[in-house]
């Protein structure tokens, strides 16, 4: 996110579309096969910490000063899902491929709020109760396309 210049200073990077349009790609995939997996195999521990999160996302949702806990508890919640599909190692990868997105998703919750990710967050909570695979596809598309679409 940094351009280091040797003896002419350092630059914030321009975000780069390209690597955007890599991690949407990648999460969509990715992510749909994590939710028909947890969907089939299905952990009420998960659930319950995926419920907590989604809570204390409400609780933080509105108040200005706590975007970056609000940012820490949107990331939470999809590494949850990995982890109840026993594939955190995969959203490591994932996680850090998305330097770039994550700067547009930050900008998102700051200029066009935050209450449409929950609602997202909401609906994943609904699919895994009611085990309803077909649902899966649209939801991860407009939920992780949701960011880039104020920006295009």
């Amino acid at each position: 996110l940094l351009d280091v210049k040797p003896q002419s200073g350092i630059n914030i990077s321009l975000i780069n579309w390209e690597l955007i349009e890599e991690a949407i790609f990648m999460r969509c995939i990715i992510e749909k096969c994590i939710m028909e997996d947890i969907v089939d195999n299905f952990d009420k521990d998960i659930l319950i910490k995926l419920e907590n999160n989604l809570f204390a996302q409400k609780l933080v949702l509105n108040k200005k000063d706590k975007l970056i806990e609000f940012y820490e508890l949107d990331i939470e919640f999809h590494r949850l899902l990995f982890l109840g599909s026993k594939k955190i190692n995969i959203w490591e990868d994932t996680i850090n491929m998305n330097s770039h997105y994550n700067r547009i998703l930050f900008l998102s919750y700051k200029n066009y709020g935050k209450m449409e990710i929950v609602n997202q967050h909401e609906k994943y909570l609904e699919i895994l109760k009611n085990k309803d695979k077909d649902a899966i596809k649209d939801l991860i598309i407009n939920h992780i396309k949701y960011p880039i679409n104020h920006f295009c």
